[in-house]
């Protein structure tokens, strides 16, 4: 997981079989020791929609992260998850080039503009909120390395993978993307 490397600051463990990433408590985790943590730590749990919307049946989660070109089920089966837990939330980071995911913008949007839908019940909260945030501003990954595979990206997408602006831009590009730049 990008959030948290294998030589990463918070990074304790990965149990393979069971899709886990363990994070170093706190403390170790001060001491700049977290694989050596034997306390109580936090888990991460990690799932492909490669394999179905199956593969999150019947769990329960305080916080989902789906990331990048989701399938409509596997949204929906995540969305169930979050029900029976309070306080959850869903974070979905994709970026925003029209293509296959273009309707997780769509719906989200939709949601997110709907005030009388989009409360949590009893608050004044919204369930969902939309925002866009560069690979800079990020800080998942170096600046050099941003700048670096920047020169490979044509401007519509450099703006979208790098800047998170909405472009019109695709995988099957249909009109000349330096000329819409």
């Amino acid at each position: 997981s990008p959030l948290f490397p294998e030589n990463g600051k918070y990074f304790s463990h990965y149990d393979e079989r069971k899709r886990r990433l363990l994070i170093g408590c706190p403390e170790c985790v001060a001491k700049g020791r977290p694989k050596e943590c034997k306390h109580a730590r936090s888990s991460v749990t990690l799932f492909s929609d490669k394999e179905g919307p199956g593969v999150l049946a019947g769990a329960q989660f305080g916080q989902g992260h789906l990331d990048e070109q989701i399938s409509r089920e596997f949204f929906s089966e995540g969305m169930e998850r979050l029900k029976t837990v309070p306080n959850s939330g869903l974070i979905i980071t994709e970026t925003p080039l029209f293509g296959k995911a273009w309707w997780t913008y769509q719906e989200i949007y939709k949601l997110g503009t709907n005030r009388e839908l989009n409360m949590i019940p009893g608050t004044d909260k919204p369930i969902v909120s939309l925002h866009n945030i560069s690979q800079y501003d990020a800080g998942l990954v170096a600046k050099a390395q941003i700048d670096l595979t920047a020169h490979a990206y044509t401007e519509p997408e450099r703006r979208a993978r790098i800047f998170g602006e909405h472009v019109a831009a695709s995988e099957q590009a249909v009109f000349d993307l330096v000329e819409l730049a």
